[in-house]
């Protein structure tokens, strides 16, 4: 996901104006940013865009739920109704640019979190803790290894600085609480799955 760190190195390095926009392998391009920069207008005439509970009920506009979509231009393979494995929200009201297309925020997905005890810490939240080290941390990876301890891997930019990995500790140890063991480690790279992708929230205490 773009990240306000991540938006601003970008337009600062190129002296331009960065718009974030929607999509899947599985329906291409379905939503983007316009001048507001406050949620993603839905390509209307390519796809529909719901958002349901667990029930899969639809809720009403601005509540959180499962992101589902319906491709509307693909009749050799169609999707409808398809959980992406997104949460977000969708809001109806009229946008201050003209547009009148519902918007989408995206807050997650199904199986990005790690439990610890009684708290459960979304990937957004981990997000937060690299946000402004942009420079220093390029790619990172957080792994639960036990209840009681955290591994964090990280491929440094030209930033980084011992200092960095202490404020990492820290962050996460406020994220997750004191009980935890976090140990952070510097790689050169980070494995992919087999679609190519990184992925960023790892629990290996599942397999032990």
């Amino acid at each position: 996901m773009l990240t306000p760190s991540t938006r601003h190195e970008i337009e600062e390095k190129l002296g331009c104006e960065v718009f974030d926009r929607y999509g899947a392998t599985e329906i291409g391009a379905a939503a983007s940013e316009c001048r507001q920069h406050n949620g993603m207008h839905i390509h209307s005439e390519s796809a529909i865009v719901e958002i349901l509970n667990e029930k899969n009920e639809t809720v009403p506009s601005g509540v959180r739920g499962k992101v589902v979509v319906t491709d509307l231009l693909n009749y050799n393979m169609p999707f409808i109704r398809y959980e992406i494995g997104d949460y977000g929200r969708l809001s109806y009201e009229r946008c201050p640019c003209g547009q009148e297309t519902p918007r989408l925020w995206l807050e997650g997905r199904f199986t990005a979190n790690l439990v610890f005890g009684e708290k459960v810490i979304n990937h957004i939240e981990f997000e937060g803790v690299f946000d402004d080290l942009v420079n220093a941390v390029l790619q990172y990876r957080v792994i639960k290894v036990a209840d009681d301890e955290l591994h964090a891997e990280l491929i440094p930019g030209p930033a980084y600085r011992s200092i960095v990995e202490q404020k990492i500790i820290r962050r996460v140890q406020k994220l997750i609480g004191p009980n935890v063991r976090i140990r952070v480690a510097v790689v050169h790279a980070l494995p992919r799955t087999l679609r190519g992708k990184s992925q960023i929230i790892n629990d290996h205490s599942l397999a032990v």
